[in-house]
């Protein structure tokens, strides 16, 4: 059973972020199904089958930190402020309005 770093997991260690050691890391579980968690060495892991992570860009991950851990905003900021903002941009630019329904609706004056 290989173990691979996903979501936040995987975005701290692929763009060295300086970030706090997570609660609760994702993990690809080569062998899984299904999802799952676990206790290993008094940590908390969440397992979860390939089919959850389609490839290994930085959007493929975001999208599943974002789907199946929530927003954890020390991460995310220091991921825009280390990587920049432009890949992401263009992402949430192309996504269909139905997908952004988190997202305020920027056509709304405050």
């Amino acid at each position: 059973m290989a173990l691979t770093p996903a979501g936040y997991s995987h975005l701290v260690i692929e763009y060295a972020l300086p970030a706090r050691e997570l609660d609760s890391p994702c993990y690809i579980d080569s062998g899984a199904s299904r999802r799952r968690d676990t206790m290993r060495a008094g940590q908390h892991l969440f397992l979860f089958g390939p089919s959850y992570l389609k490839n290994n860009s930085l959007i493929e991950h975001l999208e599943f930190a974002l789907r199946y851990e929530g927003p954890n905003l020390e991460v995310l900021a220091l991921l825009f402020t280390h990587y920049g903002k432009a890949e992401i941009e263009r992402w949430l630019v192309s996504r269909p309005r139905a997908d952004m329904h988190a997202w305020p609706d920027s056509s709304i004056s405050s």
